[in-house]
């Protein structure tokens, strides 16, 4: 009997949480349908592992590609970390569905994630979305969640009125439909506009949508204290859904006992994390959340505006809370600010010889918004051990996919675009021992898969899709840094995606082998 591709001599580590063990992995027609020590069958391909642990591909359950896949279909800052699978539409900011009406809006808004790069918004509805990332094809399989702040956008725009009752049943017709085409979960960031102006009813009328349709609430939660997460804790217990808390790292020090508190009651509460201790997103996302977001009511090109005024900008000076010199601009549109990519706002505006919120405010109107930022040095280490072991935490890198070469290969942006996955294997498990490496392995793939619902990926058995990651355990390692972003990591020797070889001995295959997955197909 032939397999299609044959991977001999590794240790395997299933995703259970078991520890490892020998045993070869027969690959046909994209699933596992052979796993056992001995081999006597050929394959059109054998990989041979030896040395090393072969594992289920990464689910990454919480990313932003929304767009650069649509530039850059390989995703090779993920596959390159033995990610085989990214969750799209994160933090209430999803690429659908759009309203004839709003549109304009939306893609002004939605532009910074290309990274610069003019990506056409051509589509109405999820479907037709999803359908265009079909048709262009993709290297990994992309899982979708749809957003409330663009439910929000199609139906308001940016208003920060109460919606009426027939705006409400817009929002739940938009979700429902969207549930029909495909996501899985609903997802909210309660610190960016528009859905800063929500109320939590809000968010638990449109919560019970998708509590019919078996979703999960996936939330930036209000700020990053005690109050924010036991909103989130309401909705879920309001409108039935089970809850995930994005980038949890941030509050755990302050809201953990309210954390366990609500499992121990019986809410299905989860978080994601992931080992670095600054943050990342557009560069005016400090601006979306100042004093209730009053500065992006209208839109963009209002807020524009308004950060155009004097008095607007002596009030920002006056109420904004940020240290200059740890906020640095990773990515800018426009060429001439090419120049202050890796360097603090604090630099810039000393180039500039003007006050830090004047240069801040100006390099975002001359980028028209489309801009990157990432926020450096903000966490204890020691917070970032703690959220890692937790038992309900699972990795997501909240990064987005990019490449070192291309339209993408631009700025400084956040390393855990490159890194995120192998950090973890060498630092924190290899190195530190804050986790082992089948615990490791476990909260990168039957765990998202478990939240997901996907029964027959994040695990090595016979009958799962052959979505899998060779890795040398001594080697295995991030390379890339703030200041030098654009690296591969090391150690990442093989990855399959739906059994076919899309990285073979540490280099890209050209392959687009992924698929996007529908909830309930």
């Amino acid at each position: 009997m032939r397999f299609d591709v044959i991977i001999k001599n590794g240790r395997v580590i299933d995703g259970t949480g078991n520890p490892w063990f020998h045993s070869c992995l027969c690959i046909r027609d994209g699933r596992v349908v052979e796993m056992k020590r001995g081999i006597r069958e050929e394959g059109e391909k054998v990989l041979d592992a030896a040395g090393m642990i072969v594992a289920p591909g990464f689910i990454d359950y919480h990313n932003h590609s929304d767009l650069t896949l649509l530039v850059n279909p390989r995703a090779e800052s993920y596959i390159h970390q033995g990610v085989t699978t990214v969750c799209i539409g994160n933090c209430g900011q999803s690429p659908a569905p759009i309203s004839d009406e709003h549109r304009e809006e939306l893609e002004e808004y939605f532009a910074y994630h290309a990274h610069g790069v003019e990506v056409p918004m051509e589509w109405r509805t999820y479907g037709e979305y999803l359908a265009k990332l079909e048709k262009r094809g993709v290297g990994l399989n992309v899982v979708p969640f749809v957003g409330h702040g663009t439910v929000r956008i199609a139906v308001m725009g940016f208003s920060r009125s109460r919606p009426t009752a027939e705006e409400m049943e817009s929002m739940k017709t938009l979700v429902d439909q969207s549930f029909k085409d495909g996501v899985f979960s609903l997802s909210s960031g309660l610190d960016y506009a528009p859905n800063i102006y929500s109320d939590t009813q809000e968010i638990i009328e449109l919560c019970r949508v998708a509590a019919k349709h078996s979703g999960v609430y996936i939330t930036h939660t209000r700020g990053s204290g005690l109050k924010a997460v036991k909103e989130a804790i309401e909705i879920g217990r309001a409108a039935g859904v089970p809850v995930h808390i994005l980038h949890y790292q941030w509050s755990l020090a302050t809201s953990v006992d309210a954390f366990e508190e609500a499992r121990d009651r019986g809410l299905d509460v989860t978080f994601d994390a992931y080992p670095y201790d600054g943050g990342c997103g557009s560069l005016d996302s400090q601006l979306q959340e100042f004093e209730g977001g009053w500065l992006f009511e209208g839109g963009v090109r209002m807020f524009f505006e308004r950060i155009k005024k004097g008095e607007v900008r002596e009030r920002l000076k006056r109420g904004l809370e940020i240290d200059w010199n740890q906020l640095y601009v990773a990515v800018c549109r426009s060429p001439e600010n090419k120049r202050h990519e890796g360097k603090s706002i604090m630099e810039v505006a000393e180039s500039r010889e003007m006050h830090p919120v004047d240069a801040y405010c100006d390099l975002i109107l001359e980028n028209e918004g489309v801009a990157m930022q990432v926020y450096r040095h903000q966490l204890d280490e020691g917070v970032t051990k703690k959220a890692l072991r937790h038992p309900a935490m699972l990795v997501g890198s909240d990064g987005w996919a990019l490449a070192p070469h291309g339209d993408l290969f631009v700025g400084t942006p956040h390393p855990r675009c490159y890194g995120t996955y192998p950090r973890i294997l060498g630092r924190y498990v290899r190195e530190e021992g804050a986790l082992t490496l089948q615990e490791a392995v476990r909260k990168m793939t039957s765990f998202p898969a478990q939240r997901l619902g996907l029964r027959d990926r994040g695990l090595l058995r016979e009958g799962s899709w052959a979505d899998i990651v060779v890795f040398d355990p001594e080697r295995v390692g991030d390379n890339a840094t703030y200041d030098r972003p654009h690296r591969y990591p090391r150690g990442i020797e093989h990855v399959l995606v739906n059994g076919r070889v899309v990285v073979e001995k540490g280099e890209h295959t050209g392959t687009l082998a992924g698929r996007v997955l529908r909830k309930g197909c």
